[in-house]
């Protein structure tokens, strides 16, 4: 499956920009990325609101586009969310270069916590900045380098969600030998770093098709797709074996329920590592865990997202 990056692409984009309250900009982000969005950045304004920017090809679909973007916000209080009161949406037309300047000036690299630097593929990095294709154990005080476009997955690193699980991820120990499951993989980014500190083989799964590509994409970018087997698979349901570390990335209302079926795919004194968890939930989701015999080692919070680190117990 390869991927061709959007940004080689021709003709003209149609930029969406949203302002939304924060409690709404994951709803909508999901919305954009299953409707065909080629690219998306999510900007945190402040504590309440979040400005998210959606790129599309400018075509005889654009009207409907917007006419369906705006049903789907006046449907969001149905879901507790905020609706259309909070929300703003503007356009804008940009030539295939201009947007891809634009573009690429929104997403320089960024570091997360002490070891992970993420960059896009078009940035040269410097001699004295991590190098590409350096594998093995580098859970010590390397850098570690990802790859990583903006594109039609999530998890680029700027999300909460995703930097609290790379935090959390990246202050693991390894030791070559670790299976590890990524479920929800989305760009595949934690599956990435997985390899690049040393685990020996990831299992990552993902139920969209659009998420798997993109994923594999990124795994030949870094140079890991030989240490990863990549599954098409709804939560936990292609799931064999047993694991060192298991890692989800999803949401609570997907993560609570596969609490009870965690242990039996953990070797002893396994560990998981959960994000995509808002504040209101968070002890929900640990009062499941301990339940089921794990004790939570870490609790993190990025702005409302909370991640865990938790252990399986003997």
């Amino acid at each position: 499956m390869e991927q061709k990056s959007f940004l080689q692409t021709g003709g003209r984009w149609t930029q969406v920009k949203i302002k939304t309250a924060i409690a709404s900009a994951d709803a909508i982000a999901n919305y954009l990325f299953d409707h065909q969005a080629v690219g998306l950045e999510i900007q945190e304004n402040n504590d309440e609101y979040s400005t998210l920017l959606a790129y599309f090809p400018q075509d005889d679909l654009t009207t409907m586009r917007l006419r369906n973007l705006r049903r789907f916000i006046a449907k969001l209080p149905s879901f507790g969310l905020p609706g259309e009161e909070s929300i703003t949406i503007e356009m804008r037309a940009y030539d295939s270069q201009d947007w891809a300047n634009s573009w690429r000036s929104a997403f320089p690299p960024q570091e997360i916590g002490d070891h992970v630097v993420v960059a896009p593929t078009w940035h040269q990095m410097k001699e004295d900045e991590p190098q590409d294709d350096e594998l093995g154990d580098q859970s010590g005080t390397e850098k570690i380098l990802i790859r990583l476009d903006p594109g039609m997955a999530f998890g680029t690193g700027h999300h909460p969600t995703t930097r609290l699980s790379l935090h959390l991820l990246s202050g693991l120990p390894f030791k070559g030998r670790e299976m590890v499951a990524d479920i929800g993989t989305g760009s595949g980014i934690l599956s990435i770093l997985a390899v690049k500190m040393g685990a020996k083989k990831v299992i990552a799964l993902d139920i969209d098709e659009t998420a798997l590509n993109v994923a594999e994409h990124n795994f030949v970018v870094n140079g890991i797709k030989d240490h990863v087997d990549l599954r098409q698979s709804e939560g936990l349901v292609n799931l064999t074996g047993k694991f060192h570390l298991i890692i989800s990335n999803i949401v609570s209302q997907v993560i609570l329920p596969m609490i009870p079926s965690y242990p039996q795919y953990l070797r002893k004194g396994g560990k998981l590592i959960l994000s995509g968890i808002l504040d209101s939930e968070s002890q929900t989701i640990r009062t499941a865990l301990r339940d089921h015999g794990f004790q939570c080692l870490q609790v993190r919070q990025q702005d409302e997202w909370v991640g865990i680190l938790a252990q399986k117990g003997n």
